[in-house]
This record gives C-alpha cells, sequence and structure tokens, in this order.
C-alpha cells in the first residue's frame, strides 16, 4: 500500500509540472538574437505572467 501510495504522489508531481505554461520570446536587436523563455509557474498569478509577456513583446520580443 505504501508503494503505491508513493507512486501516486510521484505521478501527481510529475503531472503538475508538466502543466506549466511557457512561452519562448526572441528577439533580434543590432544584430544580436535574443531568446528568453517564460514560464507562468515563475509568477505568483496569471495576471503577472501575462503581463511579463505583454511587457516582451512590448519590447520588440515575439513571444510563441
Amino acid at each position: 500500500m505504501k508503494k503505491l501510495m508513493f507512486f501516486a504522489l510521484i505521478a501527481a508531481g510529475i503531472g503538475f509540472t508538466s502543466c506549466s505554461k511557457c512561452q519562448t520570446c526572441s528577439a533580434t536587436i543590432d544584430g544580436e538574437n535574443y531568446s528568453q523563455e517564460v514560464c507562468q509557474s515563475n509568477y505568483n498569478s496569471k495576471t503577472l505572467y501575462d503581463a511579463a509577456i505583454n511587457a516582451m513583446e512590448a519590447s520588440g520580443y515575439d513571444c510563441k
């Protein structure tokens, strides 16, 4: 029973971490290519995550 609970907890943990929404933002500035991955799990709320994506796009990055 303990083994079953252990594997269930591991599977749940993997499931939650794989659901993290991320976008890769890239731009070419002065001939240099820049790329950054922005993940929702790094922010306290979806609103802050959306604001970060909007700020990147306003700075010339293309986020996908």
